[in-house]
């Protein structure tokens, strides 16, 4: 009777026990279904001016951002990019993430970046960027848990003038990253990475009363292969 009780007691621990880490397997596969790439900051810093960032990665190309602020013409050499500092810019810009270097797992992949893929111009086709520069940081991170520390401020890396076409339609731009490093266990290696898309110019500057006003409606990274 004794050794059927403790079976007994054996049996519902265990099916409690698979009942939680079936919750807890669904929360997180809707956790990541709800992901949306986090944002570092953008250019206006007012609470007058709306601005709706999550736009640029809901999947909806009828949705967009939009923002006003300072160009910056740049160097006009595409191929020697002015070299930010550091994080602060005060051009018109906005900078989003594409997530970490390595895909979660006990032993963290890595996960390129081969380029990015921009929608330009609000619905009624005003707004487009002539001219970007795609600023790429990486920031270095820490178990916070082990270390008792933050993670670093994200560090400027490379940077590349782009011109863009006057349409609607998406417009891919190969990127060459700095090759990831393979990681033994998170967090060695693995760091967030942080793209600044900063508009140089716009189509019809000048010409009508939204000057200096950009508007992107999706920005898609493209990685080197899909995620499992």
């Amino acid at each position: 009777m004794l050794r059927s009780g403790r079976v007994a007691f054996i049996a519902i621990f265990l099916t409690g026990f698979l009942i939680i880490q079936f919750a807890l397997i669904q929360g997180t596969r809707q956790t990541l279904a709800a992901y949306r790439e986090p944002f570092l900051g953008w250019s206006t810093h007012s609470m007058l001016t709306e601005t709706r960032l999550e736009a640029v990665s809901d999947g909806d190309l009828t949705t967009f951002w939009s923002d006003s602020g300072r160009l910056d013409p740049g160097t006009g050499d595409s191929s020697k990019p002015a070299q930010p500092a550091a994080v602060h810019y005060e051009g018109l810009y906005i900078m989003l993430s594409p997530g970490m270097t390595h895909r979660p797992g006990r032993i963290p992949e890595p996960d390129p970046i081969v380029g990015i893929e921009l929608f330009t111009g609000d619905t009624a086709g005003v707004g487009r960027p002539s001219r970007i520069r795609l600023s790429y940081f990486e920031q270095q991170l820490y178990h916070i848990n082990h270390d008792y520390k933050f993670p670093d401020p994200p560090v400027f890396v490379s940077s590349i003038d782009v011109p863009l076409r006057d349409t609607a339609d998406g417009q891919r731009v190969a990127l060459s990253l700095p090759t990831i490093a393979p990681s033994k266990g998170f967090p060695d290696q693995v760091k967030q990475r942080w793209m600044r898309i900063e508009v140089l110019s716009l189509y019809g500057t000048g010409i009508n009363k939204n000057e200096n006003r950009a508007a992107l409606r999706e920005v898609r990274f493209i990685r080197e292969r899909s995620r499992p």
